[in-house]
């Protein structure tokens, strides 16, 4: 066999055009392999911000969702300053005078308070009977204690003497003045004007009268005169052993110095 140099170029030159053919398709499908992990990238890139983005702004929502509102925050106030309202309407008890009249601490300034509705026995220079016993009952009572004060519209807010006209309501929620009538230790009385709690005040008297409790004992017979009791009070030259019975024609002045001249007799300001 002859040797044909020509032939082997040609062949040469023909399997060298395939392989560089072969390299280039090669080195062009590893490139668009890297386009596309390039893109493919990019895309991942974008959907984790995306994802980032949405992770902030949920978060963001969760942070707006724990911080109160304006409105609320108004709401939380406004709560705040009805509790201390509700709190500065309590006093606190730093002198029973007698029967029906105390002292209180309002913010720093003593208030004397005269309540509503109620004729306690006088404790003055001319002691009036069971004016011991029912000056002790609102010590027992009123003594180092908080109370609320509760105004009457049908009634002034200070006598003549400038003392706050007022009922003292117990953190129980019940009316000492109403208490200390129900009771006895003291009779209901009415000034002028007809008050508030001015019927229930007269059945709470009218019952302490029949079941002869505290002074409706101690100070009145059975056919409501009144009388001299057993103890110092009651027997002293003070006492109330002259008083007259209720409704008679004589006005009975020691116990409310203030509304004598105001009425004709005791029947007359107590029918009122």
């Amino acid at each position: 066999m002859v040797f044909d140099a020509r032939l082997f170029k040609k062949i040469l030159g023909i399997a060298g055009g395939v392989i560089l053919v072969l390299l280039i398709g090669a080195l062009l499908q590893n490139e668009d392999k890297k386009i596309s992990v390039s893109s493919a990238e990019i895309k991942g890139a974008s959907d984790e911000f995306a994802v980032g983005d949405n992770l902030e702004t949920g978060t963001a929502e969760g942070i707006d969702d724990e911080i109160p509102s304006n409105d609320d925050q108004e709401s939380s106030d406004g709560e705040r300053v009805e509790t201390i309202n509700q709190k500065s309407g309590f006093y606190d008890v730093v002198k029973v005078i007698d029967g029906d009249t105390i002292t209180v601490d309002a913010g720093g300034k003593k208030e004397t308070v005269r309540l509503i509705g109620v004729d306690a026995p006088e404790t003055g220079a001319k002691k009036e009977c069971f004016s011991k016993e029912a000056e002790e009952s609102v010590k027992n009572i009123l003594s180092d204690v908080s109370i609320e004060l509760e105004e009457d519209e049908s009634q002034n807010d200070r006598d003549k003497y400038g003392r706050l006209l007022r009922y003292i309501i117990l953190k129980d929620g019940s009316n000492f003045n109403k208490t200390l009538i129900r009771e006895g230790s003291a009779r209901e009385y009415t000034y002028k004007t007809a008050y508030k709690y001015q019927k229930e005040f007269k059945n709470a008297e009218n019952e302490a009268r029949k079941a002869k409790k505290g002074l409706w004992n101690a100070c009145y017979d059975d056919n409501n005169n009144h009388n001299s009791g057993g103890d110092e009070d009651r027997n002293s030259n003070n006492s109330l052993s002259s008083a007259p019975i209720l409704g008679t024609s004589d006005c009975y002045c020691e116990s409310n110095k203030y509304n004598c001249t105001d009425f004709k007799t005791h029947f007359e300001a107590q029918s009122i």
